[in-house]
């Protein structure tokens, strides 16, 4: 079974844009349903309208960096 018919969700956080449009494009042809944020607050609103079976988290980000968006998700 590939990682589609799994449904594996995965939320990429961090403000380097080039980072997670690459990293985001990797993951898909992986068959991973991949969405992006480019800061902690926009992150939280996606975790309450979906859920996600990984995040993966930048720690230095300007505003609500990635320890308080982790302790809020």
């Amino acid at each position: 079974m590939d990682n589609k018919a799994l449904g594996i969700r995965v939320l990429l956080v961090d403000d380097e844009v080039e980072f997670t449009s690459v990293l985001s494009e990797r993951m898909r042809t992986r068959g991973l349903d991949v969405d992006i944020s480019s800061n902690g607050t926009d992150a939280l609103q996606m975790a309450d309208d979906q859920v996600y079976n990984a995040v993966v988290l930048d720690l230095a980000m300007p505003g609500m960096d990635g320890i308080e968006t982790l302790k809020r998700l």
